[in-house]
C-alpha cells in the first residue's frame, strides 16, 4: 500500500472491526494503544511516515507521540504504547501484506507483530506484540480519514560562477542564493523552540516542515596580477561550530568531514529520504567538518596582466514552518572541494594555463 503523506489514517482490526485508539485520549507518554469502536476523534487517527529500510513510524494526531514497544521488550504480550519519538528500533515497524488489504505490523526491534490481546472483539482490548500466528487478530487495514497539508517550494538551478569580460570588471561578492533542493520533514524529527515538548500542539499546527537547501557562489579573493607577479592569499572553508550546533539542534543532522550528512538522535531513520531529496550523500565518517584555513599562492607566468577571482560554493540550510517563519537560524557550509577560479584573459582565449596555483591547507 502506498501511504499518502497528506493523510491521517485509521487502523482497522480485522478480528473486531474496531480501530486503534489512544486509551483515555491521553497526551502522555506510556498511554496504551487499544482497539475501540470508531468515534472519528483525533485519538483514532495516525500519520504513517516512511523511514529507512522499509519501516514506518506511526504518530498520533492527538498527542504527536508515536507507537513504541513498551520498555523495548523482546517478549510476547509487551504492549504497544505512545511515546515521544526517539528514533529507536522499538518505534519502527514493517508492514507486510498478508491478504487483500490486510497487513501485519512487525516490530523492527523484536520481529514480533501487532496483536489484539486474547483475540478480543471488545472495546479496550490492548494492542500488544506477539509471535506471528496468521490469525485475524494480527491483521489490520488502513483507511485515510483526514487530510494533512504537505508544504512544498520551487527549486531553481544554481547559476554559474560570474565571469570576466574585461580587466576593469568588478565581480560580485556572491551570486543570488537560490533554492536548489528541499525535503519535507515530519514534525517529530524537528526540534522547534516554538513548541518545546508540546508535540500535541506541534502536530496540529506543523505536521510537516520544509528542510531547505539554498546554494550560491561566494567570492573568496580577487586580484589583478602584474606580469611575473606572485601572491599568497588565505581564505576559509567548512562550517563553524556555531552552525554545526544550529544544524544539530534543529534537525539532528550535522555535516561530516567528508561533506556528507550525519544522522543523529531524531533524524535516525530518515537518511535515505534526506540524502536523496537534499541531493547530498550520507557521511561515512564520525568526524564533523570544521572551519579550515587555506593558503593559496598564484604566479602570473605571462608578460601581461591577469585578472583573477576565486569563488566557493556555499550551501545554506534552514527549516521553515507552515507559516513561512524560520526555525532557529540558518547554517552554512563552504564546500572545500567546490571552488572555481575565473580569469581575464581566460584559458580558452589563451589556449594555455593562465595562473599557476598552489594550495596549502592548515587548521
Amino acid at each position: 500500500m502506498a501511504f499518502n503523506l497528506g493523510s491521517y489514517y485509521k487502523i482497522n482490526c480485522k478480528i473486531s472491526g474496531k480501530v486503534f485508539d489512544v486509551r483515555d485520549e491521553s497526551l502522555n507518554n506510556g498511554a496504551y494503544i487499544q482497539q475501540y469502536t470508531w468515534k472519528n476523534i483525533d485519538g483514532q487517527k495516525f500519520m504513517v511516515y516512511p523511514l529507512d529500510n522499509g519501516t514506518y513510524a506511526f504518530a498520533s494526531k492527538l498527542s504527536g507521540k508515536v507507537f513504541s514497544v513498551r520498555a523495548a521488550s523482546m517478549d510476547n504480550q509487551a504492549v504497544i504504547e505512545q511515546y515521544d519519538w526517539s528514533a529507536e528500533d522499538k518505534q519502527k515497524f514493517y508492514l507486510t501484506l498478508q491478504e487483500a488489504n490486510y497487513y501485519s505490523g512487525t516490530s523492527q526491534l523484536s520481529g514480533k507483530v501487532w496483536d489484539v490481546r486474547d483475540s478480543s472483539t471488545h472495546n479496550q482490548a490492548l494492542i500488544q506484540q506477539y509471535t506471528w500466528k496468521d490469525i485475524d487478530g494480527q491483521k489490520f487495514s488502513f483507511t485515510p480519514v483526514d487530510t494533512i497539508s504537505v508544504p512544498s517550494t520551487t527549486t531553481t538551478p544554481l547559476p554559474g560562477v560570474p565571469e570576466y569580460h574585461g580587466y576593469n570588471d568588478q565581480l560580485p561578492d556572491q551570486t543570488y542564493p537560490v533554492v536548489t533542493a528541499y525535503t519535507v520533514a515530519p514534525f517529530f524529527a524537528i526540534s522547534d523552540p516554538r513548541y518545546g515538548t508540546n508535540t500535541a500542539r506541534q502536530v496540529k499546527e506543523n505536521p510537516y516542515y520544509l528542510y531547505i537547501r539554498k546554494e550560491y557562489w561566494k567570492l573568496l579573493q580577487s586580484h589583478t596580477f602584474a606580469p611575473g607577479e606572485d601572491a599568497t592569499f588565505v581564505y576559509r572553508t567548512g562550517i563553524s561550530t556555531v552552525d554545526q550546533t544550529a544544524s544539530s539542534t534543529t534537525t539532528s543532522t550535522t555535516i561530516g568531514a567528508d561533506g556528507g550528512l550525519q544522522f543523529k538522535k531524531l533524524s535516525v531513520g530518515l537518511s535515505s529520504q534526506y540524502t536523496t531529496e537534499l541531493q547530498t550523500s550520507q557521511s561515512t565518517t564520525d568526524a564533523e567538518m570544521k572551519e579550515q584555513e587555506v593558503a593559496i599562492t598564484l604566479t602570473n607566468i605571462h608578460p601581461y596582466p591577469v585578472a583573477w577571482s576565486k569563488y566557493i560554493l556555499v550551501r545554506e540550510y534552514h527549516v521553515e514552518r507552515s507559516d513561512g517563519s524560520i526555525v532557529n537560524t540558518p547554517w552554512t557550509v563552504s564546500l572545500p572541494n567546490r571552488t572555481q577560479s575565473v580569469y581575464y584573459p581566460n584559458e580558452e582565449m589563451l589556449r594555455r594555463p593562465v595562473l599557476i596555483e598552489f594550495e596549502n591547507y592548515s587548521l
